[in-house]
């Protein structure tokens, strides 16, 4: 049986669940005392014993079914062939069931509501089948499909590796459940929290738990809208790229080059430091409370950019965005243990970076207030930290001068300043891809320069000065 293409870091929240759920029966998304699965169950035999259509509506309610409102008791009764007696005798049979009938689809034609009946209330049967748990499962990685047979099929997969790697953690406490009530209320954590409800709980006990769900399946946190595309780009690209070519942003002007009078490859010098020194002395996503200090201390210095301003001030654009790098800093050398967790999240390259933006998001956009901090500063820093510890990945935003550039040049209908993740991780994309398209310009001018989002942010910045190149700044034909 192949393996689940499971996302990384699943072990590690399963562990963390785990041990969660073993200590404390209830918390924020699940509920281990009075479990849904156990609402379904009593609700069930309720409607067996008094077939009505009160107490089959019953079954169908938030806190008993997943199914309650699409497509609920009334319709599903309006649309099934036969009457309450008859639908109560079918619901007895698929309970005793030994294994699944689809002659049952004829008679009820809502498949979600059917799957879910009949995998919580038949006990020959391991997981439940519910278009939440399908959704959790998409977030994790290996999203069911197909017909019941191929969707319950990755369910039980799924189960054989929680068991795994946890085995069964209520096992021997007071509130000891199946493994089966585990998954669901698992599946119900991972669709149903906000990121005001993960914002709640990550300074707690189980923090580590709840900030790997940012970015997860809940409807607060999910992006539905649709695919960015570059446009208009041709005249910006071969500008730049014929002046990259002829190395015009070194810090000798070339003012006959679009930009050319702009030092820009600073950034490429400190990029290296950072690659050569920092990440030899420290093991980012792996930090120690101690090691706070001395890494931003690191991170810092002028060191191997040939600054004359403190590197900060570059980097956040003038002393008001240097004001916000300060007091972050100030922030986390103050909680090192704090600290220490959200950074080596940040820096891990194996989470998701909308999982990233916002664990350091939740633990410094408090500065807004109390500070007086813009978001859009607090976001600069986040993004040119990933920036100069990935250059090849990943850019610094420059709220206005991003704005600028993507209203022009993408199809985004509109940007936000402020500290959005969501919106990092959709405009990541294309913004390699211009990376790419600057990159084969390069090598059709005959250079062999090395091209990096570094290269995307000096764009950016150059168009924001100077606008469109002039025809005499493009490559000769």
């Amino acid at each position: 049986m192949p393996k689940l293409n499971l996302r990384p870091r699943t072990e590690s929240l399963l562990r963390e669940w785990g041990a969660m759920i073993q200590a404390t029966p209830s918390g924020a998304g699940y509920d281990l005392i009075q479990p849904r699965q156990e609402v379904f169950e009593n609700r069930v035999s309720n409607f067996c014993n008094n077939p009505t259509p009160d107490t089959f509506d019953e079954i169908w309610t938030p806190e008993s079914a997943i199914s309650h409102a699409n497509p609920g008791g009334q319709l599903l009764r309006t649309t099934f062939d036969g009457d309450i007696d008859e639908l109560a005798e079918l619901i007895k049979s698929m309970k005793s069931a030994s294994e699944y009938n689809q002659l049952w689809e004829e008679r009820i034609s809502w498949s979600w509501a059917l799957w879910e009946l009949y995998t919580r209330m038949n006990d020959s049967v391991s997981v439940v089948l519910s278009e939440q748990s399908t959704d959790a499962m998409g977030w994790l990685g290996a999203k069911p499909s197909g017909e019941f047979r191929d969707r319950i099929a990755t369910l039980q997969r799924f189960r054989e590796h929680y068991t795994s790697v946890i085995g069964h953690p209520t096992e021997g406490t007071d509130h000891e459940v199946p493994i089966k009530i585990e998954l669901d209320e698992l599946f119900r954590t991972l669709q149903t929290l906000n990121k005001s409800d993960i914002a709640s709980q990550v300074k707690g006990e189980y923090g580590d738990f709840y900030r790997s769900l940012y970015g997860g399946t809940g409807s607060a946190q999910t992006d539905t809208t649709g695919q960015i595309n570059l446009v208009d780009i041709g005249s910006v690209v071969e500008a730049y790229a014929y002046g990259e070519a002829n190395d015009a942003y070194d810090k000798d002007s070339l003012s006959n080059y679009w930009g050319g009078e702009y030092w820009e490859n600073w950034k490429e010098s400190y990029a290296e430091h950072v690659q050569a020194e920092i990440r030899d002395e420290f093991t980012l996503d792996n930090l120690t409370q101690a090691e706070i200090k001395p890494l931003f201390n690191a991170i810092t210095t002028a060191e191997g950019s040939d600054l004359s301003k403190p590197v900060a001030t570059y980097v956040m654009g003038n002393q008001w965005g240097k004001f916000t790098w300060d007091d972050i800093v100030d922030h986390f050398s103050e909680n090192p243990q704090e600290a220490s967790r959200v950074l080596s999240v940040f820096f891990d390259d194996s989470y998701p970076v909308i999982n990233r933006l916002d664990a350091f998001k939740e633990h410094t956009i408090h500065l807004k207030e109390t500070e007086d901090r813009s978001p859009g500063s607090i976001q600069r820093m986040a993004t040119s930290l990933l920036m100069f510890t990935n250059p090849e990945n990943h850019l610094g935003l420059a709220p206005a001068r991003t704005k600028e550039f993507l209203t022009d040049k993408t199809t985004l209908s509109k940007y936000k300043s402020a500290f959005q993740p969501q919106q990092y991780r959709k405009i990541i994309g294309p913004l390699r891809e211009l990376r790419d398209e600057i990159e084969h310009q390069v090598r059709q001018e005959g250079s062999e320069n090395k091209i990096t989002m570094l290269d995307v942010h000096s764009m950016i910045y150059i168009y924001a000065e100077e606008g469109e190149p002039k025809s005499s700044q493009l490559p000769p034909e």
